[in-house]
């Protein structure tokens, strides 16, 4: 009997999974389409026309994410009931299995349903007040260079959001997003300062962003460095190695307390 992974046991929790959540799901199914349909409707409501490539963009770069991040913080909300926690730890399947359940659903899933969403709300709307014009282009997605950007930044996103779901016992979205903020600006606070020690003197409101760019005032000048055009992999793979190490420490957090 293989007690790290079973595709039996593996089968069956995942079908226990759907079983007693399948309410809780199609409920945030619902609230999706509904926040999105209302957010696109009004947008093309304030303009009269369907959105720009840049409007829907913004659209999907920030709902999934953000969606997403509401949707990772629940997978192990279980954890903080006690009552649920002990039948949860009890359960006998492995770790690996309860945590690939959860990272299926939260992850791999969630994409494929929100894109979904995504998808047939644009073109509803498109169908409303599409037109004529260039604005009826809607957003060719997986031909976007930053849709890699977009899809390794949410596994870090859902990263985050798994290790805080295992930590936090309660408001888990609340504290795991308040504790990111917090870490975010102190980053960006210590960035801004090392990229301002290693310039000139007499060089003004300088503002580094992490792994983005550098804008700075210099006599009567405003300038802003970029970083390369082909330095998107890198990106991309620092993304990559974030999530792996979050996921894992995610994963062993969950063993610590299965034991």
């Amino acid at each position: 009997m293989n007690n790290v992974f079973s595709f039996r046991r593996f089968g069956l929790l995942m079908k226990k999974q759907f079983a007693e959540y399948y309410k809780a799901y199609l409920f945030g199914l619902g609230a999706m389409i509904g926040v999105m349909t209302l957010m696109v409707g009004y947008m093309c409501l304030i303009t009269q026309e369907f959105l720009h490539f840049n409007d829907q963009w913004q659209v999907f770069i920030i709902g999934l994410p953000l969606a997403g991040g509401v949707f990772s913080c629940a997978s192990f909300a279980d954890m903080g009931k006690k009552n649920k926690a002990i039948t949860e730890l009890t359960l006998p399947a492995s770790i690996m299995e309860k945590f690939i359940v959860r990272w299926l659903i939260s992850y791999v899933f969630f994409q494929i349903v929100f894109l979904g969403v995504f998808f047939t709300v644009m073109y509803v709307m498109h169908g409303v007040f599409g037109g004529k014009g260039p604005a009826t282009f809607i957003i060719p997605l997986f031909k976007t260079s930053k849709i890699a950007e977009v899809l390794f930044g949410y596994a870090v996103v859902n990263a985050l959001a798994l290790l805080g779901s295992i930590f936090f016992k309660r408001l888990h979205f609340i504290k795991t997003g308040s504790l990111v903020f917090v870490g975010f600006v102190i980053l960006d606070m210590i960035n801004t300062k090392m990229v301002g020690s290693m310039l000139k003197s007499n060089v003004s409101r300088i503002r580094a962003i992490p792994f983005s760019h550098v804008s700075f005032n210099e006599g009567n000048g405003y300038y802003m460095v970029n970083v390369l055009d082909n330095s998107n992999m890198r990106y991309v793979v620092m993304l990559a190695i974030i999530a792996i190490l979050l996921w894992t420490s995610a994963y062993y957090r969950l063993k610590e307390k299965q034991v």
